[in-house]
C-alpha cells in the first residue's frame, strides 16, 4: 500500500517538473536533490535527510511539492523549521500542497506562482516568462 502512495507522489512530482520546463521556466531549474547546505549544517538544525523537489539555486528559489503526509503535525513542524532556515539564508521557499492525482488546475496554479516568484527575483531576461498554456 505505501509503495502505491509513494509511486503516486513520484508521478505528481515528475508531472510538475515537466510542467515547469514546458511553461518556459526550465532555465536554471534543477531537480538536484541536495539541500543548499552541508550535512553538518543539516544535522545542526535538524534537517538531515531533507531534499528539495526543485530549485533555481542561482536565484535562491526552492520548491517543495507537499503530498498528504505533510498535513501531519510532526511533518508540519519539520517543514516550518526547514522554511525558517532557508529563508534565513535568503531563499524564497515555495511550498505546494497537493493530493494525488495532481489536477491540471492545481498544476496551472503552481506554475503561476513559480512564474510570479521568478519574475520578482529577476529571472533571466532572455527566458520567456510569457504565460504558456499547459
Amino acid at each position: 500500500m505505501w509503495r502505491r502512495r509513494l509511486a503516486k507522489r513520484a508521478v505528481a512530482e515528475t508531472q510538475l517538473q515537466k510542467a515547469i520546463k514546458k511553461a518556459g521556466l526550465g532555465y536554471g531549474y534543477t531537480t538536484n536533490r541536495d539541500m543548499p547546505f552541508t550535512v553538518e549544517e543539516q544535522k545542526k538544525v535538524g534537517l538531515r535527510g531533507t531534499n528539495v523537489d526543485g530549485a533555481w539555486f542561482g536565484l535562491d528559489v526552492v520548491c517543495f511539492y507537499d503530498g498528504p503526509h505533510h498535513l501531519k503535525d510532526r511533518q508540519q513542524s519539520k517543514d516550518e523549521r526547514i522554511d525558517a532556515v532557508l529563508r534565513g539564508r535568503g531563499y524564497v521557499v515555495l511550498r505546494f500542497p497537493y493530493h494525488p492525482p495532481l489536477t491540471k488546475q492545481r498544476e496551472r496554479e503552481i506554475i503561476k506562482t513559480c512564474r510570479s516568484s521568478l519574475k520578482r527575483k529577476g529571472y533571466p531576461a532572455h527566458a520567456n516568462l510569457e504565460e504558456k498554456l499547459i
